[in-house]
C-alpha cells in the first residue's frame, strides 16, 4: 500500500488576532483512514507558538513547529473521518500576529505514524532553506514555509517536492507549501525552498509511512465508510477474516487483498 497525499485548499486571514477561524473550509473526501494535515504560517514575534488547531471541533496533534525572524511555521494533523467541510480554528499562545495562513492536505493509506520531521530557517538573502527527510517506500512528504517579506511579497522555488500554493498575507508576508508521494525509499530526501529576492525563510516538513496492505480496508455501512477492524467482517454475528475475500465489481469477482 502507498500513501496518497492530496492538496485540498489554502486561505488566509489578514488581521491581528489570537484565534483565527477559517469557516466551512474544504477538508477533502471523507474516509475512515483520512488524516487532515494543516500547515500554519504566521508572523508577529519569534516567541509566538501555535497552541492548538481544531478541525470541526476535533483537536489535531502538532507534528513540527519552527519560530525564527518573527515568523512561525507549523504542521498539525489528525484522523478526521467524516465531513467534506469544517471550521478550522488556529489558536496562538498570544496576540500580535499580523495575519495567519493555512494550507490543508489529506493523507490516506497512512499507518497513523510520522516517519520523520525536520525544520530549517535562513536569514535575509536569496539562499534556500533546506531540510533532509527520511521517506519510506510508498510514503509521502508535506512541507510549508513562512516568510517575513522585506519590501514586497516574494515568489518561491521548491526542489524535492512539488509546490501547491503561494499566498500573500498582509502586504509582504508569504506562505507557500508543497507535497509529494514517493514509490521508492528516500534516505534522505532533500527539500529546499528559495525566494526570488532577499527574504527570510522558516521551513518545516514531515514524512509519512504507508499502512501495511489490508490494514485500511473499508466497507460502506449506512452510507458511511468504516474500517474493517483487524481485517475481519461480521457475517451472521460471526467475525470472519477478510483476507482472500472477494467483491463483485462489474460482474467480475475481485480479491480484496
Amino acid at each position: 500500500m502507498a500513501v496518497t497525499s492530496t492538496f485540498i485548499d489554502n486561505t488566509k486571514i489578514d488581521a491581528n488576532q489570537t484565534v483565527y477561524t477559517f469557516s466551512n473550509h474544504a477538508i477533502g473526501t471523507a474516509s475512515a483512514d483520512r488524516y487532515v494535515v494543516v500547515g500554519v504560517g504566521g508572523r508577529g514575534g519569534a516567541d509566538k507558538s501555535v497552541s492548538s488547531v481544531t478541525v470541526g471541533g476535533t483537536s489535531l496533534t502538532e507534528l513540527v513547529e519552527l519560530k525564527a525572524f518573527v515568523n512561525t511555521s507549523a504542521l498539525w494533523w489528525g484522523n478526521i473521518t467524516t465531513g467534506t467541510t469544517a471550521d478550522i480554528v488556529v489558536t496562538w499562545d498570544s496576540s500580535g500576529r499580523t495575519g495567519t495562513g493555512i494550507g490543508v492536505y489529506t493523507l490516506t493509506g497512512v499507518d497513523g505514524t510520522v516517519s520523520d520531521t525536520a525544520s530549517d530557517s535562513d536569514a535575509n538573502g536569496t539562499d534556500a532553506a533546506s531540510i533532509n527527510l527520511t521517506v519510506p517506500a510508498g510514503g509521502a512528504v508535506i512541507a510549508t514555509n513562512k516568510a517575513g517579506g522585506l519590501i514586497s511579497a516574494s515568489t518561491w522555488t521548491w526542489t524535492g517536492v512539488t509546490e501547491d500554493f503561494e499566498q500573500t498575507i498582509e502586504i509582504d508576508n508569504t506562505q507557500t507549501a508543497a507535497n509529494d508521494e514517493f514509490a521508492g525509499a528516500q534516505s534522505p530526501l532533500v527539500v529546499t525552498v528559495a525566494p526570488n529576492q532577499s527574504d527570510q525563510k522558516v521551513l518545516v516538513g514531515a514524512s509519512f509511512t504507508a499502512a501495511a496492505a489490508g490494514t485500511n480496508a473499508q466497507i460502506n455501512i449506512g452510507d458511511s465508510w468504516k474500517a474493517i477492524s483487524a481485517m475481519q467482517i461480521n457475517i451472521g454475528d460471526v467475525w470472519k477474516p477478510v483476507a482472500g475475500a472477494q467483491v463483485n465489481i462489474g460482474d467480475a469477482w475481485k480479491t480484496i487483498f
